[in-house]
């Protein structure tokens, strides 16, 4: 074996040095060191609808929703989201490394795209105030108003009817209820009366059996029988000759203050009292359901809808010591909603609509419109959507499936379906 000589040894050390060194300082410069199990991030984003564009630090990434923006390093983003007839969207975020985040949000649709309102400064309409909108075959819309009389709306111009200009016993409309050959009956604080078209027939205390005037709400059953709800006279049933009166001196009518109607199709009458709870009247037998009897949990009852599958939708008013909401009502039980249970917070129902796949619109008037799918809830206010007013005293749903709102005037809503 041959031995370098020590000073051969010493340079040949001092090479390697200045090469590792090198080579150490080169690679710096090119690129910091990567450990091991470490990766750049990620960021997915869902959107509803799905197919807004995505735009990453102002740039467009050709990217629509749902879709994943990947090999993102750390630090302070902004994103943002559009699409048409809904408002863009930013969301700001903070990425660290080795990180997968998901965003998912709901897209607020541009009001002036998804709402079209009728004011009685914008249009003929004669007042904000609706109480009541029943659609007919036409497609035309009947309005009952709050002191300026019967509209209608032929989708492009309102006639009104009032006491100046027509038999209307009142200006004041409560309810409305239409026949099949198009004739409307008008229940109205002076009495009801039939619209033919073009003659008024109008009963009262005056002229008929009618214990008052003051008619609050109107439904008929199969045999065309007429049902009347009243202020302060109980239910009374017309035949189209005479009138027969159940108050709670000869029936077991809880109370004579009737605030909603609505018949099964069993032609049972359900009977929504304001604080006598549900009654319903099969002609024969009488079955009350307040706060006592059943777990309604309100006796102030001023909606009733029936749905596809029978199933009857309650609307209550929150009074005394009971809490407003809904309550779905299976003749058996009834199924409560309300601010505690559930994110329906209006405690002053108004009206209940039934739309296309059994969609329930909840009109209140203290809390906006509100829908419910069975499963989800959305609320539209005048904050949030095209909605003019948080005071909703009424809706209906047209052929279509667009929503017409009594609420600040008459809002047209081509959305939710």
């Amino acid at each position: 074996m041959k031995i370098r000589p020590l000073r051969t040894v010493f340079y040949l050390i001092s090479a390697l040095t200045v090469f590792a060194s090198s080579f150490l300082i080169t690679g710096c410069e090119e690129a910091p060191p990567v450990l091991p199990g470490l990766k750049k991030s990620s960021i997915y984003i869902s959107t509803a609808p799905e197919g807004a564009e995505i735009y990453f630090n102002g740039q467009r990434t050709g990217l629509k929703s749902p879709a994943s923006i990947e090999n993102i390093d750390p630090g302070f983003y902004k994103i943002e989201i559009k699409m048409t007839t809904y408002l863009d969207s930013v969301i700001y975020t903070l990425v660290s490394r080795n990180q997968d985040d998901t965003l998912s949000l709901k897209l607020r649709e541009k009001p002036s795209d998804w709402w079209t309102v009728y004011t009685s400064s914008n249009s003929a309409l004669p007042i904000n105030t609706i109480n009541t909108i029943v659609i007919d075959k036409n497609d035309h819309k009947w309005l009952a108003t709050n002191g300026k009389g019967l509209a209608i709306f032929d989708n492009n111009s309102f006639t009104v009817f009032n006491t100046a200009n027509s038999g209307i016993p009142d200006n004041y409309v409560n309810d409305l209820l239409l026949e099949s050959d198009g004739s409307v009956w008008v229940a109205t604080n002076r009495g009801i009366a039939k619209f033919s078209g073009s003659e008024w027939i109008v009963y009262n205390r005056s002229n008929s059996q009618l214990p008052d005037d003051n008619v609050t709400c109107l439904a008929m059953d199969s045999r065309r029988n007429l049902w009347i709800g009243t202020f302060y006279g109980g239910l009374i049933k017309f035949d189209g000759l005479s009138m027969t009166n159940y108050n709670t001196d000869n029936s077991n009518m809880p109370v004579n203050r009737v605030a909603s109607l609505a018949v099964d199709r069993n032609d049972q009458i359900l009977i929504g009292t304001w604080g006598g709870g549900l009654v319903t009247f099969s002609g024969v037998t009488w079955i009350v359901n307040n706060v006592v009897t059943s777990n309604i949990g309100n006796n102030y009852v001023t909606a009733i809808t029936i749905d596809s599958k029978f199933d009857k939708w309650i609307g209550k008013t929150s009074q005394e010591s009971f809490q407003g909401g809904v309550a779905v009502y299976n003749d058996k039980f009834f199924l409560n909603y309300n601010a505690y249970a559930s994110p329906l917070l209006g405690s002053i129902i108004t009206d209940i609509a039934v739309g296309p796949a059994d969609v329930i619109w909840i009109a209140s008037a203290d809390g906006g419109l509100f829908r419910f799918d069975g499963s989800k809830w959305d609320r539209y206010t005048s904050s949030n959507s095209g909605l003019p007013n948080d005071v909703v005293n009424s809706v209906a749903i047209d052929k279509n499936g667009n929503k017409w709102v009594g609420s600040g005037g008459l809002a047209k809503y081509i959305g939710g379906k």
